[in-house]
C-alpha cells in the first residue's frame, strides 16, 4: 500500500485497532529481513486531519555469554 493510501472505518476505535494490527505485521516482516527500524501509521479523519499516530519500533540487544 502506498503511504498516502488508506482504508475507511466506521469509527476511530476501529481505525486505531487496524493501525495497531498493521504496525505489528509490518514490524514482524521487517524484523524477518533484519530491519529493526521503526514504522509509523497515521490515522486521519474524513477531512485528512491526523487524529492518531501509531508508532512501533524494535531493538535487539545481543549480549555475549560471560567468559568461563
Amino acid at each position: 500500500m502506498h503511504p498516502d493510501e488508506g482504508s475507511e472505518f466506521d469509527s476511530l476505535d476501529a481505525a486505531v485497532q487496524s493501525a495497531l494490527t498493521s504496525a505489528g505485521e509490518i514490524s514482524r516482516s521487517l524484523l524477518g529481513k533484519g530491519d529493526t527500524g521503526g514504522i509509523v501509521n497515521k490515522v486521519k479523519n474524513e477531512h485528512t486531519q491526523q487524529v492518531c499516530t501509531v508508532a512501533a519500533s524494535m531493538r535487539i540487544d545481543c549480549h555475549a555469554a560471560p567468559p568461563r
